[in-house]
């Protein structure tokens, strides 16, 4: 597997002078900037995105706990949320809730090491609450809430069916 120090003596640099190429520094003049972009080229190289998340400590990654596909809902909101994310950099791991055991779903997430999790359906007493509260992983609930609060974003039904050109 090809290194980013193999990239820094094809090209002549310092390693830390690819790692700034790579992650868009504006102190790089033009020509280095070439001279690393053709090594990594002529090498085949790709970043090592567990290397980076390690010296990062973040993976530009969420996950996402949605419901079943057979729901309408949850695959325009799914579709959205990947989106959305991947729009601001994050890559979306996306888990499907298991009727009646969501504990290995949640198992599983926590296990990741994700930057952030979004919840499109979570049991209003649903015991990994405060699992999540302990994780310290930042989460948001998406079409419930948790009866002790919590981040959420809900729907007001009651205006969403204003919106039609019914009058309220």
């Amino acid at each position: 597997m090809v290194s980013s120090k193999d990239v820094a003596k094809r090209a002549g640099v310092s390693q830390p002078t690819v790692s700034r190429v790579i992650n868009g520094s504006t102190n790089v003049n033009k020509a280095t900037i070439e001279k690393v972009q053709r090594a990594m080229e002529e090498l085949n190289y790709r970043p090592n995105l567990i290397a980076r998340s390690l010296k990062q400590q973040k993976t530009k990654s969420i996950a996402l706990i949605s419901g079943a596909l057979h729901n309408p809902f949850f695959v325009d909101s799914t579709t959205t949320i990947v989106n959305a994310a991947k729009a601001h950099g994050y890559r979306t791991l996306v888990y499907f809730e298991e009727q009646g055991n969501n504990g290995a779903v949640y198992e599983e997430v926590l296990k990741q090491q994700v930057d952030g999790i979004v919840l499109s359906s979570i049991f209003i007493d649903d015991p990994v609450f405060k699992e999540l509260e302990h994780s310290k992983i930042p989460f948001v609930m998406f079409n419930r809430r948790h009866q002790t609060g919590g981040n959420f974003v809900e729907i007001d039904n009651e205006q969403a069916g204003c919106l039609r050109p019914i009058t309220c």
